[in-house]
């Protein structure tokens, strides 16, 4: 069973694939909004939900400080010093948070920066800098 921070960190990759994939709608709901409800409004509720992803963020950054090497080594079930689409596959599953195949293909494209096919350690730790960019 994958320990509480490690299960943290799942959930806060999910989270960031999420964000990735509904971040150009986001946008585009905006500008509906002002048209709608007027620009004043659409900034309050802006502000708002801002105030919420930031919480988020900084919820995650606590959940996920120390525990990303360790969780990185506990998911690298091959000793490799990559993670695979199985290995974080299995991560999640043994996290009891199964993952289906379309949202572990955007987690692996979001977390594998060069390309690879596998996520490093450096890949990995990248996750707490990318969740705070994409929340802030």
């Amino acid at each position: 069973m994958i320990k509480s921070g490690g299960d943290a960190i799942l959930m806060a990759i999910e989270k960031l694939a999420f964000a990735a994939a509904e971040a150009e709608a986001h946008a585009e709901r905006v500008k509906k909004l002002e048209k709608v409800l007027g620009e004043e409004q659409a900034e309050n509720m802006g502000r708002r939900a801002r105030q919420k992803s930031k919480d988020l963020s900084d919820e995650i950054a606590r959940m996920m400080e120390g525990n990303l090497e360790s969780a990185f080594k506990q998911f690298d079930t091959d000793g490799s010093g990559t993670l695979d689409a199985d290995e974080l596959a299995a991560a999640y599953a043994a996290a009891g948070m199964p993952i289906a195949e379309e949202k572990l293909t955007k987690c692996m494209k979001i977390l594998d920066a060069n390309g690879d096919g596998v996520i490093d350690l450096e890949e990995f730790k990248s996750i707490a800098v990318k969740i705070k960019v994409m929340f802030q």
